[in-house]
């Protein structure tokens, strides 16, 4: 439970920390990035199952192999459900323990299975969300200045029930101004 209080705490010490202008275009592209990705997400979730789902196939397959030859190291990791999420969510962040791969009836489909692993998650998952998360970036940086008057006026609006300004039912509009002049960032 204090684990997730104090991760609580810190994510919403970043509420906070929009009121300063050098910050704030930081803690906005978080929840930009966040929400760029949420279909990168679902697709890497589906294909992690399914390596996942494979690597276990294959895990047992090789456990069965291995118990009736009687040889009890020659079990892979990934012969269990969470040895293969671990094996497989691991090799997907680039890396690769294929030390189990070689020596036994399975190895062709391994091989295959390894591949298929590296190029579609490591290669090509990963490179688009770097592509993905550059895009936001770049989109968010142009508007720096600008992402930073609206999120301090959010922190305005959200924290309108202290009562900072009397009789602010009459306020229609927020209005932020600054020099034209003023030296850009």
């Amino acid at each position: 439970m204090e684990a997730f209080l104090i991760l609580f705490i810190m994510m919403k010490s970043l509420y906070f920390l929009r009121l300063i202008k050098e910050i704030a275009p930081l803690v906005d592209i978080i929840m930009i990035i966040l929400a760029d990705i949420k279909y990168f997400m679902a697709i890497f979730v589906i294909a992690e199952f399914a390596f996942i789902c494979a690597f276990y196939n294959i895990g047992k397959n090789q456990e069965q192999i291995a118990l009736s030859e009687g040889d009890l190291e020659g079990v892979p990791s990934y012969a269990t459900l969470s040895g293969a999420f671990n094996h497989v969510y691991s090799s997907s962040l680039g890396e690769f323990d294929t030390d189990s791969y070689f020596g036994n009836d399975m190895t062709p489909i391994l091989i295959f299975l390894f591949i298929g692993l590296s190029f579609f998650m490591c290669l090509h998952m990963l490179n688009m969300l770097i592509a993905i998360m550059g895009e936001s970036f770049s989109n968010n940086n142009e508007h720096k200045e600008s992402k930073a008057k609206m999120s301090q006026l959010a922190f305005v609006v959200d924290n309108w029930w202290i009562e900072p300004i009397e009789e602010k039912e009459k306020i229609i509009y927020l209005i932020a101004a600054f020099r034209l002049d003023a030296k850009k960032d």
